[in-house]
């Protein structure tokens, strides 16, 4: 079993927030155990902005429960009005999340309230619970923040390994000339909800603009995951025709010699394209590898595409008698499916290299921002001499 940062973060945030509750003294600590549990979110973003609204709902859970302390005596039906009122309050300012804690601090206060100095009270489980809040948020911060690019980045290349076997298994059937089974219909599904994950993922980084991440790298994540879809599209486009086509038992051993060397060029572009994503994820070749393969598949892909263009263009013409309409359609269709992926592929590429320039880029920019800065803290003294 892997503990996982967000695991032993908690545990730790729940030690730091009893102990600084242990040492001033503190009642009803299991307050501070809560708050700095739900404290403790997948992405930076989501801490500092939970933290806001779980302070503001501790305090208005607090500001309520001592108000119906002070005009009503608590019981059943008082505590549930107070506890409607919170709810209806955070609804307004759109701080749902934050419901449960506002109740919490609504009960706390009402429930116990039969002490002598009921703001004293009502103070002490507010201070307890913002002291949980705020060590869950501080963990999360300073140790092992989470690296949403990275993840997305793993998630995409995960993406792309799924695509890539994808279009190998949709193209070998079309070669072959086999019907489908069940296989890809499973594999369609497991590649949407990938591609859902990836945008759960982006969309946890969209968030974390100013802090971890830039608006011109999020616009370029953007652009990469439309165009995997876009890839994602046609190769769905290539699954059903091929599926129709199936269906009609095409005899292999009547085709034409235009047909054949339309499957070979048409194997030929797969391989080129299949060989541009194996690029993408860049782990087994150095940057300056990656860009000269991706040239070089890049400038046969186009031949390719030239080649069978021509070869499809020869095949209408000779089919004078139009005997094989349909296969001429559907043949087509495919290629067409197949150069536009090689199309897309190829973008893919371009976007990628946009994105490494980019990041060299920002690299280049902190480490000047850093050396200005410790050049300036240096000739200050000077200076003022």
């Amino acid at each position: 079993m892997k503990i996982g940062p967000r695991v032993w973060k908690t545990g730790v945030a729940v030690m730091v927030a009893l102990v600084v509750c242990q040492e001033l003294n503190l009642p009803s600590q299991y307050l501070a155990v809560i708050a700095a549990m739900v404290s403790i979110k997948s992405s930076v973003s989501q801490s500092l902005l939970h933290a806001v609204h779980r302070s503001a709902a501790t305090v208005i859970g607090g500001v309520i429960g001592v108000s119906m302390v002070l005009l009503w005596e608590p019981n059943p039906v008082t505590v549930g009005l107070a506890i409607i009122l919170s709810i209806l309050i955070c609804l307004q300012l759109k701080m749902d999340e934050a419901i449960i804690l506002t109740g919490i601090s609504v009960a706390a206060v009402m429930l116990g309230s039969g002490e002598s100095y009921i703001l004293i009270y009502a103070g002490e489980r507010l201070l307890v619970t913002l002291i949980g809040l705020f060590s869950g948020t501080a963990i999360n911060l300073a140790f092992s923040p989470p690296q949403q690019e990275n993840l997305l980045q793993q998630e995409l290349d995960r993406l792309n390994r799924m695509l890539k076997y994808f279009y190998l298994y949709i193209s070998q059937r079309f070669f072959d000339s086999s019907s489908y089974c069940q296989v890809a219909d499973e594999k369609t599904e497991e590649i949407r909800c990938q591609f859902e994950e990836v945008r759960k993922i982006f969309f946890d980084l969209k968030e974390e603009i100013g802090y971890l991440s830039s608006l011109d790298k999020i616009k370029m994540y953007e652009k990469i995951i439309s165009t995997f879809y876009l890839v994602f599209e046609r190769i769905l486009g290539i699954y059903q025709t091929v599926n129709n086509r199936s269906q009609r038992k095409i005899n292999l051993d009547q085709v034409t010699p235009h047909y054949q060397e339309i499957i070979n060029d048409s194997q030929q572009l797969l391989s080129v394209t299949l060989g541009i994503m194996n690029s993408l994820s860049g782990t087994e070749y150095t940057e300056q590898e990656v860009y000269r393969f991706a040239s070089s598949y890049s400038s046969q892909g186009k031949n390719i595409i030239n080649k069978l263009k021509s070869t499809i263009n020869a095949w209408h013409l000779a089919d004078e008698n139009r005997e094989n309409s349909t296969s001429l359609m559907e043949i087509s269709t495919i290629c067409y499916e197949i150069e536009q992926i090689f199309c897309y592929t190829v973008k893919l590429q371009e976007l990628y290299e946009e994105l490494s320039q980019l990041e060299k880029q920002q690299r280049i920019e902190k480490k000047q921002k850093l050396s200005h800065k410790i050049t300036g803290f240096f000739k200050a003294p000077y200076t003022k001499r």
